[in-house]
Parts: C-alpha cells; structure tokens; sequence
C-alpha cells in the first residue's frame, strides 16, 4: 500500500519561477524555484508497504545547484520548545544519504526574535519561522529553515 502527501516542483525554462502551489491566488507564490532544468519533490506523512517491509516519513528530494553537489539537501522533523530543538532530519550529499539523523540543540531567543543554537550559530525568528545559520567556517556555510 501508498500514501503520501505529495508535491512537485519542475523547471524546465532558463529563468526562475515563482509558483502558486495551493492555487489560492490570495496569498500569492508560496514557492521560488530556480532556472531549469529543476525538480523537487517533497513527500509528507508517506507510508509504502510492500509484504512485509514498510517505509514511512517525510522526503524531500531536489536536483539543486547542478553545478555543484557540495551543497546538501536537508529535510526533516523537528519540535521546538522553550530552550530546545529536538528532531530528526534527513540529508543528501556528496556522501550519500542518512536518514532520521538526531537533531538536538538548546535555542535561546530574546524578546527581540535574535538569539543562537550554541557557539558560532546565529538564529532569528518571527514566531513562525526561525532560521539559523552556522557560523563555524564550515564549507559549504549552512542555513536552516524552520517553519510551522
């Protein structure tokens, strides 16, 4: 047995294109993809069974940057509390693929939405999105997204 919740994005033209995925012409493009040739796939609460093996999770796959594979692609679930971020992710990169990889970190955030997920880190929240973007000197440099 199938079932996802599933979402594609494909770019076949040379320019990038901004897409209005839920077709609400209200709220606008929720999505920017960049110049073709692209595609990405996200799959939410998949659940496949065959006989008796079963897979189930959150994937999101992406062609990105095709001239350069050093940078990962990363998905995942995660909770966010007071003083903490506890989850999984998945990643693919030039190593290959691991998956539900633990995501523990403390958060401290000021009243103003800035604050960090520990040493070298930088994170900034609008109360419903929070970025953080390591600052270790680590190539490629890291940015995540966190949104509700």
């Amino acid at each position: 047995s199938f079932s996802t919740n599933l979402r594609l994005a494909i770019n076949t033209t040379t320019s990038a294109q901004d897409i209005d995925l839920d077709g609400n012409a209200g709220n606008g493009a929720e999505t920017h993809v960049q110049a073709g040739p692209y595609l990405a796939i996200a799959a939410s609460n998949l659940n496949l069974t065959v006989g008796s093996a079963q897979v189930s999770g959150n994937f999101y796959f992406v062609s990105g940057e095709p001239g350069d594979n050093s940078i990962p692609g990363l998905s995942g679930v995660a909770a966010i509390s007071s003083g903490s971020i506890k989850g999984v992710k998945d990643a693919s990169a030039q190593s290959g693929f691991s998956l539900a990889t633990p995501l523990n970190a403390t958060l401290s955030i000021k009243a103003d939405g800035s604050g960090n997920l520990g040493a070298n880190t930088v994170a900034v929240t609008n109360g419903t999105v929070l970025y953080f973007i390591d600052e270790t000197g680590n190539l490629p440099p890291l940015v995540q997204v966190f949104e509700q």
